[in-house]
């Protein structure tokens, strides 16, 4: 498994974080005053916007990896670890979510995928009600597709398969602008009347953005029967869990190049990483540099904390959180010292006052609604 340079992602550079901080502030004032966006804008929604401006950018914090062999150092910026909207961190929880069911819930069996279609007016009871989805689990609404089976043997195939399942809600690289006015989404199959777009202004999409926001202290994955937390049978069924042969491998190949150890992540207290100076770390630190290092290798098969010059194993020795030392560190080397500028509310433009729609503009009644089943309408 190759060592190669950490490469940071630029979230800033992307349409969706420019549309966000452009249009945030407008779309929160206008809130409750638009009758085509939604009445108002929950407290945990406006969280989650503003947790994802933050997010990945250097000047709001960051962690330093070192290497003591050849003094190579790399930073790394706070991750917001949201559920929906930070397409990076929803891809993150979606491959932690399929790496923890694969290696420790989901028994060596052979599995079927149910897909249950529900009524669109059904999906906000079933989202903020959870003791709808309860009773939804026992009742067959609309239409099951069994199509999908993966057999015992196929650890890789049942990973892709949990992957697909907890997948994001948006697809980023499916976004586009449309003139200076819309963005464009891209459809993965076409819907029922033939449409392979959804053409959006600015704001619609922050309406659509903060309908797929989770309530906070609300579970996206239900384990039923067996699996369920208080199954007494749950102990002996997913004893037989495990990855696939070729991904213990690269895990195990991780751990050793990189010093971490299999036993770090327990409640035991602090274990030296390594023979050389007895470097101990707290239990917080050796957890996160575990999760985020073994994913990326999980994924892309590449080793972050493996120093490419030296192949010495790096580690975190820093978080910085003080302004001025992060103004100080990013000057030095040459990266942006603030944060890019959100945008204040703008008032609205002329044809949004009643003095008349503007020709070409599309009413609101052509807009159609999210369908998150893949299906449809929706996002996919």
């Amino acid at each position: 498994m190759p060592a190669e340079a950490y490469r940071p992602r630029r979230p800033a550079a992307t349409l969706l974080h420019r549309t966000v901080r452009e249009h945030l502030e407008t779309y929160l004032a206008r809130a409750g005053c638009d009758d085509d966006l939604r009445p108002r804008v929950p407290p945990h929604v406006q969280q989650a916007f503003h947790a994802y401006l933050r997010c990945g950018i250097l000047a709001h914090g960051f962690a330093r990896a070192y290497c003591h062999g050849c003094g190579h150092d790399f930073l790394i910026a706070f991750s917001c670890k949201g559920r929906d909207i930070c397409p990076s961190c929803a891809a993150r929880r979606m491959v932690e979510t399929a790496g923890h069911l694969v290696d420790q819930v989901l028994p060596r069996v052979g599995y079927r995928q149910w897909v249950l279609s529900v009524p669109k007016r059904v999906r906000w009871h079933l989202r903020e009600k959870p003791e709808a989805a309860s009773g939804l689990l026992r009742v067959f609404l609309r239409a099951v597709d069994a199509s999908v089976s993966i057999p015992d043997w196929d650890r890789h195939g049942l990973e892709r398969l949990v992957r697909y399942c907890a997948r994001p809600p948006l697809a980023q690289q499916r976004l586009g602008r449309l003139g200076d006015e819309h963005l464009v989404y891209r459809l993965r199959k076409p819907t029922v009347d033939g449409r392979t777009e959804l053409i959006l202004t600015p704001l619609q999409l922050l309406d659509r953005l903060a309908s797929l926001v989770t309530p906070p202290r609300v579970h996206k994955h239900r384990y039923c029967g067996v699996l369920a937390p208080n199954a007494r049978l749950r102990r002996a069924v997913t004893a037989t869990a495990g990855p696939a042969g070729a991904t213990l491998q690269i895990l195990e190949q991780a751990r050793e190049k990189m010093g971490l150890a299999e036993s770090e992540t327990s409640d035991t207290g602090p274990r030296p990483l390594s023979s050389d100076e007895g470097e101990r770390r707290s239990l917080p630190g050796r957890i996160a540099a575990r999760c985020w290092a073994l994913l990326l290798a999980r994924i892309f098969e590449y080793l972050p904390l493996v120093c490419p010059h030296c192949q010495a194993p790096m580690r975190l020795i820093a978080f910085i959180l003080d302004p001025p030392v992060i103004e100080r560190i990013l000057g030095h080397i040459g990266e942006p010292t603030e944060a890019p500028a959100v945008l204040s509310a703008r008032s609205p433009p002329q044809g949004e006052l009643s003095f008349g729609q503007v020709d070409g503009e599309p009413g609101a009644e052509a807009w159609p609604e999210i369908d998150q089943t893949g299906g449809g309408d929706g996002w996919e």
